[in-house]
């Protein structure tokens, strides 16, 4: 009886063993040699096997690869073009990258937890989302266009500028240092939670959004400025704050070609559930015009 229980746990033992030989991670480059642009075809890659999870991917510049389903979580460097066009792709924890090319397509894309994704260059856009997860960090190091809808959880850090298109949610860092520039546009709608919302350096705000919403706090420092595009008495987006407003810094009024103010023209640009202090200083990009603020309180 001993031996028959002994050899049992031999054959698991070499069972639970041989998977992670078998499927250790990898790095992996893209050479299309099979030439149908297949994530999924194991002759596109130069060790003739399909990525799995936690593997290391490299995609070249000039590169045109497309992934059509399933769920993978690897590392990633891409200067390619690489299109999710169904399924999602997961970039796992460790640090992922895009110095050129395009991450495209109606998948998900997901920085997980520990995740870093280092953004330097290329496009990323496509009707699926881009989700960093809580603990996970997105670095736009280029003067960059986020054209897909943007769910963050963790930290968009923004180290130059970024300009937003298809909207955006969640509860995670909306940071902007000083110098850099945070820009929501497109037709979308940001509904952004994070417990407080600081701006350091510039966030502007186009008259195509369909709104913005700052579901808790949001402070201006010395540094900053908040920018809204005005085409006319009521075409503007504006910011509301559901808790605490702490304006400083600029506040800058950008009229659009085509519209002349009326001096009896008021715009409400912001509402607030509370105020803490009043912007230093209002310009605009016309300089016979001077606007003046009226701060009321609720």
């Amino acid at each position: 009886m001993k031996k028959i229980i002994s050899i049992a746990l031999c054959f698991l033992m070499v069972f639970m063993l041989c998977p992670s030989a078998v499927f250790a991670a990898s790095t992996i480059t893209w050479t299309g040699s099979a030439d149908d642009g297949s994530w999924y075809t194991a002759g596109n890659w130069d060790l003739n096997q399909v990525p799995v999870d936690n593997d290391y991917v490299l995609i070249p510049e000039s590169s045109v690869v497309d992934y059509t389903y399933g769920e993978t979580s690897v590392m990633l460097n891409c200067a390619g073009n690489l299109t999710v066009s169904g399924g999602a792709l997961k970039l796992a924890s460790g640090n992922s990258s895009l110095t050129n090319g395009k991450l495209d397509g109606a998948g998900d894309i997901t920085i997980t937890e520990g995740g870093n994704f280092l953004w330097s260059g290329g496009s990323i856009e496509g009707l699926g989302r881009l989700i960093i997860e809580n603990k996970a960090n997105l670095y736009a190091n280029a003067s960059s266009s986020l054209d897909r809808y943007l769910v963050n959880s963790g930290s968009l850090l923004i180290t130059d500028s970024l300009r937003l298109t298809g909207g955006a949610e969640g509860s995670g860092n909306f940071n902007i240092q000083e110098g850099k520039t945070l820009e929501l546009s497109g037709s979308g709608d940001y509904n952004l939670s994070s417990s407080n919302i600081s701006n350091m350096g510039t966030l502007r705000i186009s008259n195509t959004c369909t709104s913005v919403n700052f579901n808790s706090d949001y402070t201006q420092q010395s540094t900053g400025t908040l920018e809204f595009d005005i085409g006319g008495p009521s075409d503007f987006t504006q910011l509301e704050v559901a808790g605490t407003a702490s304006p400083n810094g600029i506040l800058k009024i950008n009229i659009l070609d085509g519209y002349n103010p009326s001096s009896d023209d008021t715009f409400e640009i912001m509402t607030y559930g509370s105020r803490t202090g009043t912007f230093s200083s209002i310009v605009s990009n016309l300089s016979e015009i001077t606007f003046e603020p009226i701060y009321t309180d609720t």
